[in-house]
């Protein structure tokens, strides 16, 4: 379970962190460099959940992942977000402030060196040799401030936790809460192993810089800005899905009684 539960948490990661539909144009590649790390491309999201159905064939609900392939398709959630996002009236501020440190030459010069694909085999050898990599112990600590700074709320990981539930038939309450806080604790590890793997050839120097860059005020509420609608796209777009699983005679999962209101 653990090991199906980690192979679906680095799937959602990357699906977040991967080549966008939304990379079309000039404008939209500015968007994308925006809400890079939180946007779901359609496709990959779909591939995703096909995959844990076919791993996870015991606690897969084989109709409830139809339901759910069908509902994303329909429902784009990267337009959701960034329409959320872009009718705000802070938006024109958040845009012009925030793309400025992305545009940084220390930023491109990260994004650049970042391994741009992912060798399944590849990250599980890294990761289980990460403490033979030179300066690793000032690596881990500086990355794990990279990850802390980009996702302090980690609501990608309550996301997910939610989705593994709507689409799994586990029979009891306590078995509910005990995958969801699994797949949580889980998400938050991969987050910093996946990171620790895409920036292996990124200098020390380099993420130190990004720290700096990170811990800057106006970098904070950038942030802060685009989490309040990342939060607020994931609840509507998970509400709008659980009400089609019901209308499809799929049992609800009651989120509030089983984790409280969060």
């Amino acid at each position: 379970m653990k090991k199906l539960l980690t192979t679906f948490l680095m799937s959602l990661i990357f699906v977040s962190c991967s080549t966008s539909s939304l990379k079309d144009s000039q404008d939209n590649q500015k968007v994308y460099k925006l809400f890079n790390g939180v946007i779901l491309d359609q496709n990959e999201l779909i591939a995703m959940i096909k995959e844990y159905a076919k791993n996870a064939d015991s606690i897969a609900n084989k109709e409830a992942v139809e339901v759910a392939e069908s509902f994303i398709r329909e429902n784009n959630y990267s337009e959701m977000l960034l329409k959320k996002a872009q009718s705000s009236k802070r938006y024109s501020g958040f845009e012009e402030s925030y793309f400025k440190f992305l545009d940084l030459p220390i930023s491109r010069k990260l994004n650049l060196l970042r391994l741009k694909e992912f060798d399944a085999e590849e990250f599980t050898k890294y990761v289980e040799n990460f403490n033979k990599v030179e300066d690793a112990a000032k690596r881990l600590d500086l990355i794990e401030k990279i990850v802390q700074n980009d996702f302090p709320s980690f609501y990608q990981g309550d996301f997910s936790s939610k989705l593994i539930l709507m689409i799994s038939k586990i029979d009891s309450t306590k078995k509910q809460l005990s995958t969801y806080r699994v797949v949580k604790s889980n998400f938050k590890l991969v987050t910093l192993q996946l990171n620790l793997y895409l920036f292996q050839a990124v200098p020390v120097e380099t993420l130190s810089e990004i720290v700096k860059i990170q811990e800057n005020e106006e970098y904070r509420k950038g942030r802060a800005f685009i989490e309040e609608f990342q939060l607020k796209t994931n609840k509507e777009y998970l509400d709008m899905l659980s009400k089609k699983l019901e209308e499809d005679g799929i049992e609800k999962v009651e989120f509030v009684s089983l984790l409280g209101k969060k």
